[in-house]
This record gives C-alpha cells, structure tokens and sequence, in this order.
C-alpha cells in the first residue's frame, strides 16, 4: 500500500467516525484540515493521469469539490448537522473507494 492510500483510508475512517455525536470543535477542525490535506495530495497524485484516463479527471474533480467543502482556510459552514453527514459519509466513501481501488485503473 502506498502512502497516499493509507492517508485516504485513515481519513475515510475520521469521517465515518464524525458521523457519530461528537460535539468537539477541536475534532471537526481537525477533520477540516485532515480532509482538506488528503483532497490536495488525492489531486496531486491524480493530475499526471488526466490526460488519458477518465477516471483520474473524476478523481481530480471530486477531490477538489471536497477540498473546497472541508478548506479550513475559508470554511464553509452547515448549520444543520444532517447536511454534514451528507457530505461526510460521500466524502468518506470516496477517499475509501480511491484508495482500494487505485491498482485497479492505474496500472499499467
């Protein structure tokens, strides 16, 4: 397993466990930065591939939407918890998707 695929599946394990009643601001900020930390190398891995292979523009795509949802920097904000489950639980079935399937469409 690579280093990326390691850090996606800790981050896919964080978002799972955000979903549950954790009232820490200190947790969701560091799952801000966790998430947001983990989009920019998912993108930086990724972006070599774009020119041939679809699925590597898609996981571009996604991980910057990601990235822009969970930015620390300027974070956006949901006031309803439920919206975050959304996004949690797509965000983190992502990261665990691309991280188990990598061998599948980038070996050459």
């Amino acid at each position: 397993m690579k280093f990326l695929e390691i850090i996606q599946l800790i981050t896919a394990f964080f978002l799972v466990l955000a979903i549950g009643e954790i009232d820490s601001s200190a947790f969701y900020s560091f799952l801000r930065i966790l998430v947001f930390i983990t989009s920019v190398l998912t993108i930086f891995d990724s972006v070599g591939d774009m020119e041939n292979n679809f699925i590597s523009k898609f996981v571009v795509v996604c991980s910057f939407f990601i990235g822009i949802i969970f930015n620390p920097i300027l974070p956006i904000y949901f006031y309803d918890k439920e919206i975050w489950f959304v996004f949690d639980i797509a965000a983190g079935g992502f990261f665990a998707i691309n991280a188990l399937s990598t061998k599948l469409y980038f070996e050459d």
